[in-house]
């Protein structure tokens, strides 16, 4: 799937204003790409490109798997940007995530709090500033819980505010894991690198 903005695999733009939206059982195969808009944005996603709706998005057994790549901001495994809230579980993505601001291997940009819960990401991430092993970008709470399972297996690279798992939190932040790593690989930046 390639195109300009706003590109997903399953879904390029949903403005479904406040209702509540779901996604479950979604499997996607392919690369995607975008490039950007004239102000930067790209909002390119495995599953969804991007989404303007304030309302929690719970998503379920997602799968995408291929490469995820643009030349502008918002880009992530499974989600280009979103403007609520997310609660996921049971999805992962597998394939190298490529984007400028705000890129992330799950997600590139959550609004709202975040919810994770038996995820995964295994593929490298390379992003500019706010590049995360699974969230570039996340203005709410951060909740994380793998039991037992390692939740990003790749390497993250960026500039500024880089992150094994997210990589610019604003909110809160709960962790919960088991015998094994959440994260592995290597985790390289410029300013601000955890």
């Amino acid at each position: 799937v390639s195109g300009t903005y706003q590109v997903g695999g399953a879904v390029g733009y949903s403005s479904y204003s406040t209702a509540a939206p779901s996604l479950n059982q979604v499997t996607v195969n392919g690369n995607v790409t975008g490039t950007s808009n004239t102000l930067g944005g790209a909002y390119v996603g495995g599953m969804v490109g991007k989404s303007d709706s304030t309302a929690l998005l719970t998503a379920t057994s997602l799968t995408h798997s291929g490469t995820v790549t643009s030349t502008g901001d918002y880009t992530g495994g499974l989600f280009g940007s979103l403007a609520g809230g997310l609660n996921l579980s049971n999805s992962s993505h597998s394939g190298t995530v490529t984007g400028k601001s705000a890129t992330g291997g799950l997600a590139g940009s959550v609004a709202g709090n975040t919810t994770l819960s038996n995820v995964s990401n295994s593929g490298n991430v390379t992003g500019t500033t706010q590049t995360g092993g699974l969230v570039g970008l996340s203005s709410g709470t951060f909740n994380l819980t793998n039991t037992p399972g390692t939740a990003m297996s790749g390497s993250v690279s960026g500039t500024t505010s880089v992150g094994g798992l997210v990589g610019n939190l604003l909110g809160n932040s709960t962790l919960t894991g088991g015998t094994t790593p959440l994260v592995t690989g290597n985790v390289t930046g410029t300013q601000y690198v955890g």
